[in-house]
């Protein structure tokens, strides 16, 4: 059930589970060369399991005086998916952000993710095409 997790900020120690969660998806395996705690204005959060262990994370930076929060990485253990962890991250990320609008970028050929965030109430937005030719969907909630 949902009482089972908390979702609260990383800390450092917190950081090789949440690259071995990372590694788990091509779109956020570069986690890896994710700059921790950027300055005051980035959000890095964990979901914890019963005994404490991570099971899914959610980085993103609030600006003020910015219309919306920026999601740059989120993911779920694959062993605890489709279990609502996702949803706690995303509401509690939503929450915390001084517009309580949230925004992010997810590739078109990532159909897991995509469908993942139209499953939290994400709508589209926008899309470009990135430099590389990928098309790039913004999808925001709130």
């Amino acid at each position: 059930s949902m009482g089972e997790w908390d979702v609260v900020p990383a800390s450092p120690a917190d950081h090789p589970a949440i690259k071995t969660i990372a590694r788990q998806s091509p779109y956020t395996a570069g986690v890896d060369r994710m700059r921790y705690f950027l300055g005051s204005r980035e959000v890095l959060l964990v979901a914890r399991g019963p005994d404490g262990q991570v099971i899914g994370f959610c980085q993103g930076v609030h600006l003020r005086r910015h219309p919306y929060s920026s999601i740059y990485h989120f993911g779920v253990d694959r062993a605890h998916r489709r279990e609502g962890v996702g949803s706690l991250l995303a509401d509690a990320m939503q929450q915390a952000a001084p517009s309580k609008i949230v925004r992010l970028q997810v590739d078109e050929r990532n159909e897991e993710g995509l469908a993942f965030y139209l499953s939290l109430g994400f709508a589209e937005v926008a899309r470009k095409t990135s430099r590389v030719g990928h098309k790039l969907i913004t999808l925001q909630r709130g």
